[in-house]
């Protein structure tokens, strides 16, 4: 972590509080809402383990130190089930948000058996008794199951130069 002359402790200052907070502030900067290849989406700083010393370098009068911490990452594993609430629906699937992550795709594919597009309600619906048809409101909680996970660090879904492709996340339960 990069500690700025300005930021150093003023005397009087109780300097073991002052650095950690400048070492959280920086952490809470680089990491939270950001896709950590090979990892997952990093949602908050955990804790920090431990501290090590402060080195100076030359032609740097900033402190330098190294920094052992843990991250609360969301990384859910393929077969999972998980909860959220449906975020908008189209022809092609529905979109499901979690409150700290929108991304989850649900395709026409995916849709429990019989469903159909209402194109009266912009919904769709699970006709798993005809006389009393379920449908899929926004705003609703569902619940489904992770088929695939992948993460881009442009944040939308999908790689870069393309339109994240409904479904590509999860199915419902």
């Amino acid at each position: 972590v990069h500690i700025a002359p300005a930021d150093f402790p003023k005397p009087g200052d109780d300097e073991g509080a002052v650095i950690l907070n400048i070492i959280t502030e920086a952490i809470n900067e680089k990491y939270p809402n950001k896709v950590v290849p090979e990892v997952g989406l990093c949602v908050a700083l955990y804790d920090i383990l431990e501290i090590g010393e402060a080195h100076l370098y030359q032609g740097s009068a900033a402190q330098h130190t190294a920094v052992e911490f843990r991250l609360v990452i969301f990384r859910p594993f393929v077969g999972q089930i998980l909860t959220g609430k449906v975020a908008s629906c189209d022809m092609q699937g529905v979109r499901m948000t979690m409150g700290f992550f929108d991304d989850v795709y649900v395709p026409t594919s995916a849709l429990q058996k019989p469903s159909r597009w209402s194109s009266e309600e912009n919904l769709w619906v699970w006709e798993l008794y005809p006389d009393n048809p379920l449908y899929l409101d926004l705003e609703n909680e569902a619940r489904f199951r992770v088929l695939e996970v992948s993460f881009h660090p442009d944040g939308d879904g999908a790689p870069p130069g393309r339109l994240p492709e409904p479904g590509h996340l999860s199915k419902p339960v």
